[in-house]
């Protein structure tokens, strides 16, 4: 475990740049390529799916790159002892294990074409996202399992695969409806391994349906952006316009790389990467602080009872130059927000631990993501200073972050790293330049 611990720890990945220029070169092109031509739903969720398909394999290759050797594992794990031995047994081990992997992406798949809340037009992508997934999940996992027993069949990877655990847990459930269940059954079904693999799932699919959501609209937001300022027409509007025409093309632009790098950090995590799930934080107040934050709860409840949109205000500022240089500011505040996300990489995550990253805007700040975004927001949405109650709504929205922060470091500190992190980064959501030991 300390090894584990040790490796993680000093490791920088770059996996999330290399990730984020593929991204980036892919997004223009695309968009461009849509402003000429038109395409079918179908054909356009396609393309998605294949930019993001080449976003992580850009990303998969560089941290294979970065981690080890190929060689290593050609020349000096050749000889498995799993091969070796009996070549039924371990095919069997295969397809019990390939078995395991496709139960959770099938029954998920079952929840978002046939759920009621997926059904709104805002999820189509995301429908075809996962049902394409599933046959994805379905043509590799056999190759998919056999290559890493193969290769990685450690027991230290054992000890936590997701596999083995969805088949202890299958195993039990079976017995306790049968009326077989025996003391270990009902250790399985209690065990703390068995309660965060049913909570990362359970992560997975709250945060990968919306990821893919979110992908889509600011994807179409960019385009959007894009096409004005190739208007021939553009020339003719004035600066200001033209200055928010391009704010907007960079404001999407940005989410549209974050979103990338989270739909594809939530899709894939294995022991190649070493990002699977070490703990899921199990407190109700660090769930719906987080929760609290993405729809349906942000507008169905933080929306209704905090929305600082709903009060009448008005515009305080009213300079072009002074909200040119807001606008400048917030895109600086987003930049900093999505170098956060690229510098988790593979390891991006909500509301689980997935590994420890010190690099990036971590090097300076533990909470860089939550600072910047609030910052941006009070830039943003100046009007909340012309009604009280406004402004108060922007308070508690501001605070559900701070709390979502502080109960993220609660689930944490359980990892002697992370307390040594924070020892040595003392800004939680301020930097401490001071006391930073860098």
């Amino acid at each position: 475990m300390t090894e584990v611990m040790q490796e993680a720890t000093e490791h920088h990945s770059k996996a999330g740049y290399v990730g984020a220029f593929v991204f980036c070169v892919m997004v223009i092109f695309l968009s461009v390529y849509l402003s000429k031509h038109s395409l079918v739903n179908e054909i356009y969720y396609m393309v998605l799916l294949l930019m993001l398909l080449t976003g992580f394999l850009s990303m998969l290759i560089c941290e294979l790159c970065q981690r080890s050797s190929p060689l290593h594992y050609m020349v000096f794990k050749a000889k498995r002892k799993c091969l070796s031995g009996d070549k039924k047994h371990f095919m069997r081990t295969v397809l019990w294990r390939y078995a395991a992997l496709m139960l959770p992406w099938l029954l998920m798949n079952i929840i978002i074409q046939q759920h009621y809340y997926f059904l709104d037009t805002a999820f189509v992508f995301t429908r075809f996202a996962f049902a394409n997934i599933a046959w994805l999940v379905a043509f590799l996992g056999v190759p998919y399992i056999t290559v890493t027993l193969y290769l990685r069949g450690d027991a230290k990877y054992e000890f936590n695969d997701y596999a083995v655990l969805t088949l202890l847990l299958c195993r039990a459930l079976m017995f306790r409806l049968m009326g077989k269940s025996s003391d270990q059954s009902l250790h399985v079904l209690r065990n703390r391994r068995s309660k965060k693999l049913f909570l990362s799932w359970l992560v997975t699919l709250f945060f990968l349906t919306l990821m893919f959501r979110f992908l889509n609209v600011e994807l179409g937001g960019f385009r959007d952006a894009l096409a004005v300022i190739r208007e021939d027409s553009f020339s003719h509007l004035s600066f200001f316009q033209q200055y928010h025409a391009v704010y907007l093309f960079f404001f999407h632009f940005i989410f549209v790389i974050d979103v990338g790098i989270a739909v594809v950090a939530y899709a894939v995590a294995n022991r190649w990467l070493d990002n699977r799930v070490r703990s899921v934080d199990p407190t109700l107040k660090g769930w719906v602080f987080a929760l609290i934050c993405y729809p349906p709860l942000n507008s169905g409840f933080t929306g209704q009872f905090f929305g600082y949109d709903r009060f009448p205000t008005q515009q305080v500022v009213s300079s072009e130059w002074v909200l040119m240089i807001l606008m400048a500011l917030i895109l600086t505040c987003f930049f900093i927000y999505v170098w956060s996300t690229v510098s988790l990489g593979f390891k991006f995550s909500n509301l689980c631990h997935r590994g420890l990253v010190t690099s990036g805007p971590y090097k300076y700040l533990r909470h860089p993501a939550y600072t910047t975004k609030n910052i941006a927001w009070w830039l943003d949405y100046t009007y909340v200073f012309s009604n009280g109650w406004a402004f108060l709504a922007m308070v508690v929205a501001s605070l559900i972050y701070i709390m979502r922060g502080v109960t993220e470091e609660k689930h944490l500190s359980h990892d002697p790293a992370y307390l040594a992190y924070c020892n040595k980064v003392q800004g939680r959501f301020w930097p401490d330049m001071a006391k930073n030991k860098n």
